[in-house]
């Protein structure tokens, strides 16, 4: 990164120094970008669909934070009948909604699910896990038998409520994942955040803790903590 580079451009540069010829850089400001229910193929054998990305029009009067994550891409990593459902930062409710509400692009991508299917095995859940994603109608779209979320200090992720969605629509407790095991978060949201699966006294470094999804040729999908570098084990 270059001196007074922000992280969001460290990021870009880093993107295309590792660039090569299994990855394709898609430039969203070129006037022939994919749409909803565009695929593309990784490798002979892995298809990446993309199921839902907002157009920031429909994002009108949302709070500039909402109208920020709403407009997030989210894609859905096919392969040998397998999947993994990437939610991005997208939304489908108001923090302070009602459990039973859906909204925004999680509703757009639910009612459009016979066309572009959600169905997944794995879920990286929107936002990190915060209250104004995952709104039930989609968790039962996706029907995950696993949940990641992948989350961090400061800002309370992932909250209680909406992980209580993800219980409440079947999905076991040792199916649910966390970047953040440290959990050495202090701030005016840790109240609401969810606990489970935090390590004790254990501080994050630099690393996340970081998680294997494997999608085996023969036998089903799994999911696991990576090992010794983890940030907490």
């Amino acid at each position: 990164p270059r001196p007074g580079m922000d992280s969001w451009d460290a990021f870009g540069v880093q993107i295309n120094n590792k660039a090569s010829t299994h990855l394709m850089l898609t430039n969203l400001n070129d006037s022939n970008t994919p749409n909803i229910g565009d695929s593309f193929q990784i490798g002979d054998f892995v298809t990446a669909t993309m199921v839902g990305g907002w157009p920031e029009r429909h994002a009108d009067g949302l709070p500039v934070g909402e109208a920020k994550n709403v407009v997030s891409i989210v894609i859905r990593l096919e392969y040998d009948g397998k999947s993994v459902l990437f939610g991005g930062d997208t939304i489908g409710r108001h923090i302070e909604d009602p459990d039973d509400v859906c909204k925004f692009a999680e509703l757009d991508m639910v009612n459009n699910s016979a066309n572009v299917p959600l169905q997944s095995d794995v879920m990286i859940a929107g936002h990190h896990g915060a209250a104004n994603a995952s709104a039930r109608c989609f968790i039962d779209a996706i029907a995950p038998t696993y949940v990641i979320f992948s989350a961090g200090n400061r800002f309370g992720h992932p909250r209680k409520s909406t992980v209580q969605r993800f219980l409440d629509a079947g999905v076991p407790v040792v199916n649910i994942y966390r970047t953040d095991r440290g959990n050495d978060e202090t701030n005016k949201h840790g109240h609401k955040e969810w606990k489970w699966g935090a390590i004790k006294d254990c501080k994050d470094g630099r690393r996340d803790d970081d998680i294997l999804i494997t999608l085996p040729e023969d036998g089903p999908v799994s999911v696991e903590y990576k090992g010794p570098d983890g940030a907490c084990q």
